[in-house]
Order: C-alpha cells, then sequence, then structure tokens
C-alpha cells in the first residue's frame, strides 16, 4: 500500500461504541444561578449543579465568596426530557421533567437556560429547578 492510500485508508470502528462517544448528554457539565443577569453577584452568592457522565453529581452553595456546602447526588436519563435524580441520603427519587432553551446572556452571549417544567411558582420565582428557585444557566 502506497503512503497516500495508508493515511487516508478509511478507519473501521465499532459503529455503536463511536456514536455513543460522540453523542454528550446535554446535561453533563456546570449549571449555575444567575449567569442571565451580567451584575456579577454569582460571584458572591449562588448555587450550582454539576452533572457527571457516571451519573454522579455535586450541588453546591456558596454565600460571601465562601463555599458553604457540596451535596453530593445520583442522577440518571428516564427518556429525552426527563431525568431521575436523589441525594445521596434520600430514599426516594425524584422524576424532573425540564426544559432547555438557548437564551440571550449578558454582553450579547448565549446561554443554555434549564428549567424543571413542575417547578411550583413562589415568590422568590416563577421557575426553577429541583429544589432549588430559579432557572439554572450554563455556556452554550
Amino acid at each position: 500500500m502506497n503512503f497516500f492510500r495508508k493515511i487516508f485508508a478509511p478507519v473501521r470502528t465499532n459503529r455503536t461504541t463511536s456514536k455513543i462517544k460522540e453523542e454528550k448528554d446535554e446535561l453533563i457539565g456546570l449549571w449555575e444561578n444567575d449567569l442571565d443577569d451580567g451584575s456579577g453577584l454569582h460571584a458572591i452568592w449562588g448555587w450550582s449543579f454539576r452533572f457527571n457522565e457516571d451519573g454522579s453529581g455535586t450541588y453546591s452553595y456558596w454565600s460571601e465568596q465562601k463555599l458553604h456546602s457540596q451535596t453530593p447526588f445520583s442522577w440518571s436519563r428516564k427518556n429525552s426530557n426527563s431525568i431521575k435524580v436523589k441525594y445521596l441520603d434520600d430514599e426516594d427519587w425524584t422524576i424532573i421533567e425540564y426544559t432547555v432553551k438557548i437564551v440571550d446572556g449578558p454582553y450579547s452571549g448565549k446561554l443554555k437556560k434549564l428549567t424543571d417544567n413542575n417547578y411550583t411558582p413562589t415568590d422568590l420565582s416563577q421557575e426553577g429547578f429541583w429544589d432549588s428557585f430559579g432557572a439554572i444557566f450554563k455556556a452554550v
């Protein structure tokens, strides 16, 4: 086989394995509150949910620029727009049907906005995620 045929020869892979590696769950990564307002208060006070590929996650809360808690949780996908979640000390799973939308962020940026479709509105917020008021965001 000549040099060019060797370099450009089709690579044979297991299509199923390749496809799974290429498709990353849309929730994987760090989602934080108040990224949409550009005020900078988020650096002083806020919370986040980190979803890991292995079904683990961490809820973090900080104020006065100090981390106050990091609570591990487990999660798994039920279907295209719902997951089940639970903190490690919980006995029961919570089912979350959610919506992800692309929204305008500060400084002409774009963000992904994650909300819980079954969140009960409160005086603090008309939307929320899991037990937290307000939507959570991640950079596009």
